[in-house]
């Protein structure tokens, strides 16, 4: 179990967090709870226990923090936020938890840390909601404390419901300030929700991390969360920082410089998440990289230092355009595929790994021992193995270099070629393990052979296109013997430096001579020391020439340098410097990393000081000198440097205790409407002095309710002198109103007031609506429900209701002095009718209420009240009997004068047309007597009205085709134009003539009466004789002469005229016979 011992510390973020009567503050939110959306105080920390892993959602992304958590689920919380192992289990304790379970191995973890317990049956319940007495229970064993008999003491109003089993933890909980309830009760049954436990979680893992390194918890825009603090990021590290790369960051371990909260640098990164990307945008880390996570690409990186893969199980990394000083590669599972632009200027392999180069530059891979097998597929630089044990080294790809540094055999599987494959250790071989392995040049040493390195050399010779053997001179097959051999030769500006008490220098034989052939130089002795009592000389056992300084000065030293053949003498200058002042700076008067409460005096009795530097908070103090007193409060940065270049830092904070004594519960200057209780945190107190109204409260302590009203003056003085005064006031008396009453109704102005001198604030609405600037004895003029709230310094306040009516009731759907001629039904939207009263004809109408038709006919009178008193009265008449009129009857038709009249006496109206014109100034009474079409309507007060349409025809009809008393000689035919014809008789010789009509030809001789009635009853009758048969004349014939006289007669009765012509001219007044 990983720092237990810390828990006890944090423990009161539970205590608040699982009480029911604690509310976190809203004012760290911005969102409101949906069905899987947390409360706003709880989402800046879901958010990060999310991308640290300590809590999980769904699959779906589903977070679930309203949902109450389960014992499975918090013991999962706690084994991640403690660290608790959760590997080393082989079996299930529970009955009811399996290896399917997938708490499994976090239950049992729990358990191994003696956290949460099963019960006595052997069952942990783990989908069972986890209680409060439960936590109360993991709380105090985490503590480490021994709860037995604390139980007696337990004395919330609920203690019946805490079961006995958690009696004593439970008590023990609340003394310890572990958890606690509402003051009363304890809520032992109560269950805490998933975001709650985020709270808990984030912040108790932050206080049990045992490293120092922050670790980033969110990133937001361009600010950074680490360890619950935010931090601004410079712009070289945005694309570091960004959004984007959340996902990867999220729980990394991050080492920066900063000034204030800007990060300007990152010196180091670790990170462990799996499957993540990262796009560094270019961004530099000035240090180390550490990678431990599975199916990671890292992008457009630059590291100044080295970059490590080393994780556990299989890893998978994928590099892009990233640079670094060195990777090492240190997990014996690791895919690493590079990019073209990836540059390592070396790489260090101590394990089984796969490299994929991608045309990435790696000018030098150093195979460290641990490594057994390393595959690659692409061009490798130069590879040196440089291990003890045996290694196999297999690829697809061309290699510029193997060296053979190390002691061990390396198998060489290679499709490819080997430039240069150089032996340097004698004791190294190699195995050419595949036909497809071509080296170029095989370089040895003198006197080795290619079958001694190559253990596979007769099969593999011809694999081996040219082998040199350094110092022969010969190339391909064995070594020879050199024709020509040159003595070694001296370098030239054989100088070096060397301290007086400093480590001395040791030299090879290279270091001061070359051989043109290639010949292994060593030292055959030193010939010549200029001054032997400036150093001691020697060549040592390993063979290198080495030089302790005794003394200051120059000293000329000639050794010689052999290649076995040829010894050169070679002369080397030592110059011997006094030992350089390596000492820092003496600083007193303040130690580095330490915290002052009063004035510091740094000081150094150092003579050679160069420069004194010193910042406040991350500011320059300018022109500090040692000596100078620090007084002011801040961080503190002090660099001391010497004229040698030492410097001396000392980081200390100034935190001077200038404050005055802190005094809790009461405020200066401030008026309470209830009982106040000061106390104070602070540990000095010397004296407390209070008093009332300007006596002095005797014995008064801090701690001790004040109730009395009065004005007060709290005095605290600590040890220093240092006092806190408070004035301040208790008044628990409401302001006193006038003016007006709580809950009445006033029908006049109101204007409210108050004689008490301490107001605070005024407040009226009208209709629930502020009525804005209202001061009190200012006269209330509006009808309205009135809330007043009058408000004293100390808080107390007097609220009144009341109402203002000053106007009658409206009342609406019918009208005073109005007649109706159908049913009305009064309604008011007023809400304070007291009284409503209807007379019909001057007898009231019992139970009348509004909203009630009236439909009866009769005269009312309608009176209706309102609380105020205020009446409104409503005179109606509902008539809806139209007007009566004689003298006509509706739709006659009238063949002499009509005149229209009516009894009624509440007529409003006549108005009359003929043929569709009206007739002006008509009134009742008055004789119509011109022909036409009339209507006459006849309206009464109520809007009733009588219609009535009648014609007024004294002409008979017109008759054309016949006249009276005419006796015609042809057929006849009678017509008429008139459309309002009744009926038509005809008779011929006094015998009616059945159907007959108008239009009809009359051909039959007769004698005819024709009589045509229109419907007013006026009738034409003509009388007419139809006589087709010509006169007959006797006693002359037509067309006969006679020589005598004739006497033309006629028997006719109806002869009508008589002409006679003689020879043309007529004969006047000619009669038959």
């Amino acid at each position: 179990m990983k720092s237990i011992q810390r828990f006890l510390a944090v423990s009161l973020v539970l205590t608040t967090t699982f009480s029911p009567s604690y509310q976190l503050s809203a004012s760290a939110s911005t969102s409101v709870p949906s069905s899987d959306q947390a409360s706003t105080w709880a989402q800046p920390a879901i958010r990060v226990v999310k991308g640290l892993q300590l809590m999980q959602g769904d699959p779906d992304g589903s977070f679930r923090p309203l949902e109450e958590m389960t014992r499975q689920e918090f013991a999962t919380v706690l084994s991640r936020v403690l660290q608790l192992n959760t590997q080393e289990v082989k079996r299930s304790s529970y009955h009811d938890v399996s290896g399917a379970d997938w708490g499994f191995k976090q239950i049992h973890a729990v358990r191994s840390a003696g956290l949460m317990l099963g019960d006595t049956t052997g069952n942990f319940h783990p989908n069972s909601l986890i209680t409060r007495e439960e936590m109360a229970v993991v709380l105090v064993r985490a503590a480490q404390v021994d709860p037995m008999g604390y139980g007696v003491r337990l004395k919330t109003a609920d203690a019946a419901e805490v079961s006995d089993w958690a009696r004593d933890s439970v008590q023990a909980a609340i003394e310890l300030g572990l958890m606690r309830g509402d003051g009363t009760r304890f809520y032992p049954q109560d269950t805490a929700k998933r975001e709650e436990v985020a709270v808990v979680a984030l912040d108790l893992f932050r206080k049990t991390q045992e490293t120092p390194t922050p670790i980033v918890e969110e990133i937001v825009g361009n600010t950074v969360q680490m360890n619950g603090h935010v931090y601004q990021i410079t712009d070289s590290l945005k694309g570091l920082f960004k959004t984007a790369n959340a996902a990867f960051l999220v729980g990394s371990k991050v080492k920066f410089e900063k000034v204030g909260d800007l990060i300007t640098k990152v010196t180091y990164l670790e990170s462990g998440k799996n499957g993540v990307s990262l796009d560094a945008g270019n961004s530099v880390i000035e240090g180390d990289v550490l990678i431990r996570g599975h199916e990671v690409h890292l992008d457009n990186l630059r590291v100044t230092k080295s970059i490590q893969f080393s994780g556990n199980g299989q890893q998978h990394v994928v590099v892009g355009n990233l640079s670094a000083q060195i990777s090492e590669l240190r997990n014996p599972q690791l895919q690493l595929e590079l990019t073209q632009k990836t540059q390592f200027s070396g790489m260090r392999v101590f394990a089984d790994s796969s490299l994929v180069t991608g045309g990435a530059v790696i000018p030098k891979i150093i195979l460290e021992d641990g490594v057994q097998n390393l595959h690659f597929v692409g061009d490798l630089g130069t590879v040196v193995y440089n291990s003890k044990a045996d290694m196999i080294l297999t690829g697809n790809g061309n290699v510029e270099e193997v060296q053979l540094d190390g002691s061990g055999e390396l198998t060489l599987t290679i499709d490819g070629r080997i430039k240069t494959a150089t032996v340097d250790n004698a004791a190294a071989t190699c195995v050419l393990n595949s036909k497809n392995t071509i080296v170029e040049k095989l370089v040895l040493n003198y006197g080795q052979s290619a079958g001694g390195v190559v253990d596979n050399f007769s099969q593999a010779k011809d694999q081996i296109l040219v082998i040199i053997i350094k110092g022969s001179g010969s190339g391909g097959g064995s070594p020879g013997i050199p024709q020509v051999n040159k003595p070694p030769q001296s370098k030239a500006n054989l100088l070096r430096t060397l301290t007086l008490g400093g480590p001395g220098v040791q030299l090879l034989p290279t270091d001061l001579a070359t051989d043109m052939d290639g010949d292994l130089l060593s030292f055959a002795g030193v010939s010549n020391v200029s001054d032997a009592s400036k150093a001691v000389v020697a060549v040592n056992p390993q063979g290198l020439l080495e030089v302790t300084p005794l003394m200051q000065g120059d000293l000329f030293v000639t050794v010689n340098v052999t290649d076995s053949r040829f010894t050169t003498p070679v002369t080397i200058q030592l110059k011997i410097q006094p030992q350089p002042d390596i000492i820092a700076p003496v600083v007193t008067g303040v130690v580095d990393n330490q915290t002052y409460t009063s004035a510091v005096v740094p000081n150094s009795s150092d003579t050679d000081i160069q420069t004194v530097s010193l910042t406040q908070n991350g500011t320059v103090v300018a022109g500090y000198t040692l000596g100078t007193p620090i007084s002011q409060d801040g961080n503190y940065l002090l660099t001391v440097t010497d004229q040698a270049g030492n410097s001396t830092t000392v980081h200390f904070v100034v935190s001077i205790d200038m404050s005055l004594p802190v005094v809790a519960g009461v405020l200066d200057n401030q008026a309470y409407h209830t009982p106040v209780t000061p106390t104070s945190p602070e540990t000095d107190i010397a004296t407390v002095a209070l008093t009332l109204d300007g006596l002095v409260v005797a014995g008064y302590e801090l701690g001790t309710p004040i109730t009395q009203d009065g004005s007060y003056v709290l005095t605290v003085t600590d040890l220093d002198g240092k006092s806190t005064v408070v004035h301040f006031s208790i008044d628990t008396v409401a302001p006193v109103v006038t003016g007006v009453v709580d809950s009445q109704t006033y029908t006049s102005v109101v204007t409210p007031s108050s004689v008490d001198s301490d107001i605070q604030s005024v407040q009226l609405t009208r209709d629930g609506t502020s009525v804005a600037g209202y001061a009190l004895g200012t006269g209330i003029t509006t009808d309205g429900e009135y809330v007043l709230t009058v408000t004293d310094r100390a808080g107390n306040s007097t609220v009144v209701h009341f109402s203002l009516n000053m106007n009658a009731p409206v009342v609406m759907g019918v009208l005073d002095a109005h007649t109706y001629s159908t049913a009305v039904t009064p309604t008011s939207s007023d809400t304070d009718i007291q009284t409503i009263t209807l007379t019909q004809d001057g007898i009231n109408v019992v139970g009348y209420s509004l909203g009630t038709a009236i439909t009866q006919d009769g005269s009312y009178v309608l009176t209706v009240t309102d609380l105020a008193g205020h009446s409104t009265v409503l005179h109606f008449v509902i008539d809806s009997t139209i007007p009566v009129v004689t003298g006509l009857v509706d739709n006659q038709i009238y063949t002499t004068a009509v005149t229209p009249d009516s009894i009624d006496t509440d007529i409003q109206t006549v108005t009359l047309t003929k043929n569709g014109s009206v007739v002006a100034g008509y009134s009742l009474g008055t004789a119509i007597s011109g022909d036409g079409s009339y209507v006459l309507t006849v309206t009464d007060q109520a809007g009733g009205s009588s219609v009535i349409h009648f014609t007024i025809d004294t002409a008979a009809p017109v008759v054309t085709g016949v006249l009276d008393n005419q006796t015609y000689g042809t057929s006849v035919t009678p017509v008429s134009g008139d459309s309002d014809l009744q009926t038509v008789t005809l008779t011929l010789d006094g015998t009616p003539v059945s159907g007959y009509t108008l239009g009809t030809t009359i051909t039959a001789d007769g004698t005819y009466e024709l009589t045509v009635t229109d419907h007013a009853g006026n009738s034409s009758v003509f009388h007419f004789i139809i006589d087709k048969t010509s006169p007959v004349v006797s006693g002359v014939v037509d067309n006969h002469i006679y020589g005598t006289s004739v006497t033309p007669v006629s028997s006719d009765t109806d002869i009508t005229t008589v002409t006679l012509t003689q020879d043309g001219t007529a004969v006047a007044g000619y009669t038959l016979g």
